[in-house]
């Protein structure tokens, strides 16, 4: 009961405040949006911060109500229908073929939950098999960019939507329609062991095939070239 009671609280608070600060960002993995995130807490605060990502920002975690990377359809059922369309909603996404590179990375050097290679990630992938997978909520962080910001209608759940290739000139747009100043930052969460030639270096016929099969509704939505 006293769970539930603080929960409804927490739901009471969280209202008021997107009410307050008129914005929600829609966090995909490996987009820059933890850098996003902490920008966003810094200017606006709770509930725009991220669960620590060191020891210094812990206290942040208990008052996380959101899941990280919760889609936008997950939000909106949380925060109700009327709240969620009176807001500034946005998000970033990726070129499909960068961010799977990133992702492998992130789950190889940062998680310790990989192992071989990027063609093993792959075929991990595609088999729907995934080294320690039961250690990770589902769905996992692969999943579609499309699916955090489209309904199963094929409707556009956010009003903004830009690319990380552009991530600055974004942001001059975010700024323009929240007024917030939102200063420049490095990205919080930078590939670990990026190679010198970049992520599609990562690439052969067989992987850059796969992702565009496996992305092809991201490739599709967002414009982005299947080829590598």
């Amino acid at each position: 009961m006293f769970k539930k009671i603080s929960r409804l609280y927490k739901l009471h608070l969280i209202r008021s405040c997107l009410s307050q600060n008129g914005l929600w960002y829609v966090d995909i993995p490996r987009t820059g949006s933890t850098l996003l995130r902490e920008l966003l807490f810094k200017e606006v605060g709770w509930p725009h911060g991220k669960a620590c990502i060191s020891a210094k920002k812990r206290e942040r975690s208990s008052m996380e109500f959101f899941g990280a990377h919760s889609t936008a359809e997950e939000v909106r059922q949380i925060i109700g229908n009327e709240l969620w369309t009176s807001l500034f909603s946005f998000s970033v996404v990726r070129n499909p073929f960068d961010r799977l590179a990133s992702l492998f990375l992130y789950y190889k050097n940062t998680e310790k939950l990989a192992a071989g290679d990027f063609k093993d990630f792959c075929q991990a992938i595609q088999g729907s098999l995934f080294w320690n997978e039961q250690s990770r909520p589902h769905p996992p962080l692969w999943r579609t960019q499309k699916s955090y910001l489209f309904d199963s209608q094929n409707n556009l759940f956010v009003k903004e939507v830009g690319r990380y290739e552009n991530l600055e000139e974004f942001l001059n747009v975010v700024r323009k329609k929240t007024g917030l100043l939102l200063p420049r930052g490095q990205i919080v969460n930078p590939s670990i062991g990026k190679p010198q030639e970049g992520l599609r270096a990562f690439y052969d016929s067989d992987t850059a095939r796969f992702v565009a099969d496996f992305f092809e509704e991201d490739f599709e939505s967002f414009g982005y070239s299947t080829r590598l």
